[in-house]
């Protein structure tokens, strides 16, 4: 998200947003699947993350 900067105006986040972020799989003994976009300067990368859980 935006940050806010003086008068108003706002800053880029250094770090964009994962947009529409959807939860394709979960399995509560492996992980999950996670999809969705980030917008840079008007053109959509789209990505996916896969989370696995870790035992200790």
């Amino acid at each position: 998200m935006d940050a806010l900067a003086k008068f108003g105006a706002t800053v880029p986040s250094a770090i964009p947003d994962l947009l529409e972020p959807q939860l394709l799989t979960f399995a509560s003994d492996r992980g999950m699947m996670v999809v969705g976009f980030e917008e840079i300067a008007g053109v959509r990368y789209y990505q996916g993350w896969w989370m696995q859980w870790v035992n200790e």
